[in-house]
């Protein structure tokens, strides 16, 4: 299938081969052409977009494909790839590409609700997890560089999903550098070592790397 390409480019851009990673992008959708399917060209346009071509293409060129995406997957009834399409298209690559705050924090507190009635239980704790760190980001915390108060309680997180503790891991960085807590920023990079990128490959490492 066309994802199954794109997969392998992902592959390929963790290794730090981008330009190899990119050339299967390009075979996935050739093939995704052939599959008259919304089903699998929201997978393919999600995982493409999200985590792969945006490091050889503007930000601003991966919107579109995204929500597409987020299109096809809610025609076809891929709603989890749905999500996710719209999480990074109105709020993950907004924020990247330093859009106003408030317009994706109000975008992401709606594909919250929207994620929580379909019960997509990994989207939630992404989103929420997002949000939180766009509330404190924005002085409507009462903290800063831990992701604590109305949309997310690190304090009682649990999981064993790795994705989702690599999800914490970047966001938690991402705070401590942006509030200028440089040595626990360092620390817990240390910590954490280099497998957690293994993990989350997507254009939040821009901000670490």
């Amino acid at each position: 299938s066309g994802s199954a390409y794109v997969f392998m480019g992902i592959v390929a851009a963790t290794l730090g081969d981008f330009e190899t990673g990119a050339h299967f992008a390009e075979m996935g959708f050739l093939l995704q052409q052939s599959v008259a399917s919304k089903y699998t060209e929201s997978l393919t346009l999600c995982a493409a977009y999200s985590a792969l071509l945006g490091w050889t293409n503007p930000w601003q060129s991966c919107l579109a494909p995204l929500l597409k995406g987020y299109v096809c997957g809610m025609a076809s009834g891929n709603v989890e790839t749905a999500l996710t399409s719209a999480m990074n298209c109105y709020c993950s690559l907004p924020y990247l590409m330093g859009k106003p705050l408030t317009s994706i924090e109000t975008q992401c507190r709606q594909l919250v609700s929207q994620s929580e009635d379909l019960k997509l239980s990994d989207v939630i704790v992404i989103a929420r997890m997002q949000w939180q760190s766009y509330l404190n980001l924005m002085g409507r915390s009462t903290e800063t560089v831990k992701l604590k108060g109305t949309a997310f309680d690190c304090d009682t997180f649990t999981s064993d999903v790795p994705l989702l503790g690599a999800w914490r891991q970047a966001i938690d960085s991402n705070l401590l550098v942006f509030f200028g807590e440089f040595e626990l920023a360092a620390e817990l990079a240390i910590k954490r070592g280099g497998g957690y990128k293994k993990v989350l490959q997507t254009y939040f490492m821009v901000m670490m790397e």
